[in-house]
């Protein structure tokens, strides 16, 4: 018995998004044509842009995933320390695994950055539609747990923290070196400076005291 059309139309549709994450998120996605996107997928060129529109439909539609995955795991961190009786404990651990999350997408974050400095226009779609209504939520949510502070201003500070988040998951090795002027560290040695350079920051930013245990 033949598949349905749509059942087909809908695994070329996955074959050339699964194709497409797969080469953006491990190379540089300048160096990325649709022509070899097709070619990994195995299909023609003509059904990219069928499927998808537009090279940049392609890439908004690999990092949708991912944005997903990204606000649903701030979420649940940030909520988690300012829960009435966090602990300064657990700003440390929701920082480092958010900064292990981000380093482990370094590809998707990396795409993500190309993408916005080519076309300021999904810039400001991204903060529009993503990233300012899931601070406005999270900040909302943090206020409400922790009264006297504003929403904008928690809103900067998460902001400014995940720049910084970001920019340390993205390094290499030699951006780090320079960062924190150690040429001969190694890798492990750098990212463990990494980390509790991001995690003090944090706590200053955040002015998270710490408590006594419940």
């Amino acid at each position: 018995m033949a598949r349905p059309k749509h059942a087909c139309a809908e695994v070329t549709h996955n074959r050339i998004l699964e194709a497409a994450t797969r080469l953006l998120t491990t190379h540089d996605p300048a160096a990325i044509s649709l022509r070899r996107i097709a070619a990994d997928a195995g299909v023609a060129s003509s059904l990219i842009v069928h499927y998808f529109g537009s090279r940049d439909a392609l890439y908004r539609q690999v990092l949708d995933g991912f944005h997903a995955e990204v606000i649903g795991l701030f979420e649940h961190l940030l909520l988690e320390l300012f829960a009435p009786k966090a602990r300064e404990s657990e700003l440390e651990s929701c920082v480092r695994q958010a900064l292990r999350f981000a380093r482990s997408h370094r590809g998707e974050l990396r795409l993500q950055r190309a993408l916005l400095q080519r076309d300021q226009r999904l810039a400001e779609e991204a903060y529009r539609q993503l990233i300012d209504p899931a601070l406005e939520r999270i900040s909302a949510a943090i206020c409400a747990r922790r009264p006297g502070r504003s929403v904008q201003a928690v809103r900067l500070l998460l902001h400014a923290l995940g720049a910084v988040l970001v920019e340390h998951a993205t390094s290499d090795m030699e951006r780090l070196r320079s960062l924190f002027g150690r040429p001969s560290a190694a890798e492990h040695e750098l990212i463990s400076a990494s980390e509790r350079f991001v995690v003090q920051l944090a706590k200053e930013l955040l002015n998270v005291q710490q408590t006594a245990a419940a």
